[in-house]
């Protein structure tokens, strides 16, 4: 019986530690990377305000998902899935090669997204996670390469 008390307090400590990464993730990539780049936040105050907001708004979608689902299980599974794999696919082009930039990362991020979004409950693809890996590679890749071509085409002539 302690044996079971103690596998059952390690296996809840594991998910509501993955949970919690997940939202904190969620809401300092949307808070950083979104939205004080598009407001141009530069008070500290200000963008500690925001990431505290962000932070309660990924908490309280996470609060609602919790009572849609029917099981643990399963909402760590989206937890885990939903935009992991733009997150991955940017994180990996980002630390491992000097290939695309902010919007490469940005269209892998929202690819990934909507095609785990679409894959889970509008289609019902059985994969939905694995096709949303490669759809955010693809849209990536794609990306990059329009950013490379930019940065190689000359700057017009002065007249």
């Amino acid at each position: 019986p302690v044996g079971v008390v103690v596998f059952t307090g390690a296996l809840f400590s594991a998910i509501l530690s993955t949970v919690d990464s997940n939202l904190l993730s969620a809401s300092a990539l949307t808070s950083h990377n979104v939205i004080l780049r598009v407001w141009k936040v530069e008070d500290e105050r200000t963008r500690v305000r925001i990431s505290r907001l962000a932070t309660l708004a990924a908490g309280l979608i996470a609060y609602g998902l919790a009572f849609t689902r029917g099981s643990v299980y399963r909402l760590v599974e989206e937890s885990s899935a939903f935009g992991g794999a733009g997150m991955f696919v940017a994180m990996t082009f980002g630390l491992l090669t000097r290939f695309g930039g902010r919007w490469a990362g940005l269209a892998a991020l929202v690819t990934g997204i909507a095609t785990q979004l679409a894959g889970t409950y509008l289609l019902g693809w059985r994969t939905p996670f694995t096709t949303s890996l490669v759809i955010s590679t693809l849209a990536y890749v794609s990306v990059a390469l329009v950013e490379e071509a930019g940065k190689r085409r000359p700057a017009p002539a002065a007249l």
